[in-house]
């Protein structure tokens, strides 16, 4: 995986609100969950089967 696509895909995460940027006087930056509840999880073999409307469906 790129870095591209890291950078890109936290950028959408953050658009979408759900991390928070923390910004350190180094100009680094972190992020953190902007959810209080856990998220679900699934093995990563069970992920990779699911379409992508099954995907969607199952993260609501």
């Amino acid at each position: 995986m790129s870095l591209a696509t890291v950078y890109r895909n936290i950028l959408l995460i953050k658009l979408l609100g759900e991390v928070l940027e923390l910004g350190f006087p180094d100009g680094s930056n972190r992020y953190a969950g902007n959810k209080p509840t856990p998220i679900r999880t699934s093995s990563a073999s069970n992920v990779k089967k699911m379409s992508p409307r099954t995907w969607i469906a199952w993260m609501k």
